[in-house]
């Protein structure tokens, strides 16, 4: 809530806005197919614009709220966007103790765009993710996320799990009760997890993602290859 805040369009497709894109490869000689892909795109949106009157008041500059449940999204190697429409899994605007920000989740079962593709690689691009433009309490940020599962023949069998919700995290933790995880019956089990956070500024530390079980007493930081523990997110 510092800085004026305006969408990235990068499409250069005047009919769009807030467009954003990310790749996906595999090897060239590749034989995986595509058994699943998951399209998640979330902001914080409690209207058009905004800006801030005074410390800690902020005000509409255009009080209007778009529809959030649909976005245009382009596939490797089609010139086209298709529509897409989603399913609301959180919209804080409905919330008492969100309202300020108004931050919302939406998901949308994508495979059959996915799956139909010769060939998943390339470029993937998302336009038309609504956010509040301007400055918001508790400022701005929106993005996306594709979930994809793959079947490759020469690798070991895997359960792979999708839990979907939103919960808000400042100062202090929140934990999250999963249920359903099953693993094999004997031998050892590696897990990888994988999580999406709105926000979690790079800069700030303290974003952190633990998992213990019940039969363990502590928790254990997840880490990754690119951030540190207490700034996974």
């Amino acid at each position: 809530d510092d800085f004026y805040i305006e969408y990235i369009d990068i499409d250069e497709d005047e009919s769009t806005f807030s467009s954003s894109s990310a790749e996906l490869f595999f090897e060239s000689n590749s034989t995986k197919k595509i058994v699943y892909a998951g399209l998640y795109w979330t902001g914080t949106y409690k209207y058009n614009s905004g800006e801030q009157l005074k410390e800690d008041k902020f005000t509409a500059v255009d009080a209007a709220r778009e529809n959030i449940n649909s976005v245009k999204l382009k596939l490797p190697n089609q010139a086209e966007y298709t529509s897409i429409s989603g399913t609301v899994i959180f919209d804080g605007l409905n919330s008492a103790e969100h309202k300020d920000a108004a931050p919302y989740v939406v998901y949308a079962d994508i495979t059959d765009n996915v799956s139909a593709l010769s060939n998943a690689s390339g470029v993937y691009t998302l336009a038309n993710i609504r956010a509040t433009q301007g400055t918001l309490k508790g400022g701005v940020a929106s993005g996306w996320q594709i979930f994809i599962v793959y079947e490759d023949n020469s690798k070991p069998k895997k359960n792979i799990i999708t839990y979907d919700g939103f919960s808000e995290i400042a100062s202090a933790s929140v934990n999250l009760n999963f249920t359903g995880f099953q693993t094999v019956a004997q031998g050892q089990v590696k897990a990888q997890v994988a999580v999406a956070a709105l926000d979690g500024d790079y800069k700030v530390a303290g974003d952190k993602v633990s998992v213990k079980s019940s039969q363990t007493k502590d928790f254990v930081a997840l880490t990754n290859k690119i951030r540190e523990p207490d700034n996974v997110l």
